[in-house]
C-alpha cells in the first residue's frame, strides 16, 4: 500500500469557461481495477470514511474478489468490455459518474484522511 497527498487526476467538470467556485461539489471518487481484491478494502475503507458523493471501480473483467470487495463499500461497479489497462476501467467509471468532481485513484492507495477536503 502506498499513501499519497496528492492526487494524480482530478477532473472538475463545468458548463461556463470560467472556474466558479462550487459550495457543495459532487465528487465522485474513481477507481480502475483489474484483480485488486487484496488491497481495495482497506482503500474503500478510507474513501468511505471522507463521504464522497460516490465511489465507482472501472473494473476490466477481474476473477478475483474484487467486485464483491466493491459491492460491500457500496460503490457502484461498471465493468469495461475488454479486459485490459486501467485505461479501460478509469473510462467505464467516468461514464457512469454523476459528480461535479471525478477523482481518479489507484486500488492499492490509501489517502490522507483530508484528501478530499483539500478538494472540496
Amino acid at each position: 500500500m502506498k499513501q499519497v497527498n496528492n492526487i494524480l487526476f482530478i477532473y472538475l467538470l463545468h458548463n461556463n469557461k470560467e472556474m466558479i467556485p462550487m459550495k457543495n461539489p459532487r465528487i465522485s471518487v474513481l477507481i480502475p481495477t483489474l484483480n485488486e481484491g487484496k488491497y481495495l478494502e482497506a482503500t474503500l475503507f478510507h474513501i468511505k470514511m471522507q463521504k464522497p458523493y460516490e465511489i465507482i471501480i472501472g473494473d476490466s473483467q477481474s476473477v478475483d474478489n474484487t467486485v464483491k470487495v466493491a459491492k460491500k463499500y457500496g460503490a457502484k461497479v461498471a465493468v469495461t468490455k475488454k479486459r485490459g489497462s486501467a485505461s479501460y476501467g478509469r473510462n467505464a467509471a467516468a461514464q457512469i459518474a454523476k459528480g461535479n468532481i471525478f477523482v481518479f485513484i489507484d486500488a492499492d492507495t490509501i489517502p490522507y484522511t483530508n484528501f478530499l477536503d483539500v478538494i472540496r
